[in-house]
């Protein structure tokens, strides 16, 4: 069985680009056509108002569902770095604080949506 590797900092820049921006557009593009599908339904089934909920809310979804992926992506370089080095003491830290940080920050949503779900 052969293996295939590519190496990243050699060869043509741009041929690098392309081959990471096209599986984060197209995930972008799902994303998307998903928060469009979901605008549709709403607005068709349930009425205009829940419709309009459903479209002003999608922006603030997209920027949380952002930061939460680069949170991840940032936790998960750190945890590749440590491990490679095999630092693991270092890692257990990172998947901890990593595990910690996601735990506080679920708490804090729920609580923010607990005690915002009376006034809409």
């Amino acid at each position: 069985m052969s293996e295939k590797t590519s190496k990243l900092t050699q060869g043509p820049v741009g041929k690098t680009i392309l081959f990471f921006a096209v599986p984060l557009f197209l995930s972008g593009l799902i994303q998307l056509l998903y928060h469009t599908v979901d605008l549709m339904f709403v607005g068709r089934f349930v009425g205009v108002q829940a419709g309009a909920a459903v479209g002003a809310s999608t922006l603030m979804v997209v920027c949380l569902i952002g930061l939460f992926m680069g949170l991840s992506v940032g936790a998960g370089v750190v945890a590749a770095m440590y491990f490679g080095a095999n630092d693991y003491p270092k890692l257990g830290k990172v998947v901890h604080t990593s595990i910690c940080v996601t735990l506080v920050g679920g708490a804090a949503r729920i609580l923010v949506g607990y005690l915002m779900a009376p006034i809409c």
